[in-house]
C-alpha cells in the first residue's frame, strides 16, 4: 500500500489572534425596507384585493412599506428615477420576487421615498479556536486501486479516490502543528 506523509508548509503557519475564543460575532443579512405614499385608487384597490391584503377604508393616501431582499444599485436607481411616480414603483415592487409587503396604512400626506437598511448581528458559539493556523504542502498521492495520481487535498475524510471512488485508496499521515511549533519559533 502506498504511504504518504503530508508536511505542513512552514511559511503558512501563523498565530491565531482569537485563540481560545468560543464565540464569533458575524453580520447577518441586510434587510432593506422601502416606504412611500401612493394615492388610493381603483387600480391600487384591485391589486390589494388580488394579493389578499384585505379591504382598506380610510384616507385617500396610503403609506406602503416593502421589505426587499437582495437590494441592488439597479433597484435604488429605479426608486430614485420614479420617485414622483409612486404607482409605477408600487406596480414594479409587487411583481418583484424579492420584495414583500410589510405594511399598508393611511397617511396624512406625501413624503419622499424612505429607504431604511438594517443588519442584525449573529453570535455563533463553537469550540475554542486553535492557537495556530497552517496549510499543508501540496503533495501528490497515488491510488492503490486504479493507479491515478492526484493532490492529497482531493481525498475526503475516508481517503476515497476521486477517480475510482475506492475508500482507503492510500495511507496518509498528516504532520501535526504541535510537532513543528518549537522548530518555527
Amino acid at each position: 500500500m502506498n504511504q504518504y506523509f503530508i508536511k505542513i508548509n512552514r511559511k503558512s503557519v501563523y498565530e491565531n489572534v482569537n485563540v481560545g475564543n468560543t464565540k464569533t460575532v458575524v453580520p447577518g443579512i441586510v434587510e432593506t425596507k422601502v416606504s412611500f405614499c401612493i394615492k388610493f385608487s381603483n387600480e391600487v384597490k384591485d391589486i390589494m384585493w388580488k394579493k389578499g391584503w384585505g379591504f382598506y377604508h380610510g384616507p385617500s393616501i396610503l403609506e406602503v412599506r416593502f421589505m426587499i431582499q437582495n437590494f441592488t444599485r439597479k433597484m435604488y436607481n429605479f426608486l430614485i428615477r420614479y420617485n414622483k411616480n409612486t404607482y409605477k414603483i408600487f406596480k414594479k415592487l409587487i411583481k418583484n420576487k424579492n420584495a414583500f409587503v410589510v405594511s399598508i396604512g393611511g397617511a396624512d400626506g406625501y413624503e419622499g421615498i424612505i429607504i431604511d437598511e438594517d443588519r442584525n448581528i449573529q453570535t455563533l458559539r463553537h469550540e475554542p479556536e486553535q492557537q495556530y493556523f497552517s496549510q499543508y504542502k501540496k503533495t501528490k498521492v497515488q491510488c492503490n486501486e486504479c493507479g491515478s495520481k492526484f493532490i492529497h487535498s482531493k481525498l475526503d475524510w475516508e481517503l476515497t479516490c476521486p477517480v475510482c471512488d475506492m475508500p482507503d485508496c492510500c495511507e496518509v499521515e498528516y504532520e501535526q502543528i504541535e510537532d513543528i511549533i518549537g522548530v518555527i519559533k
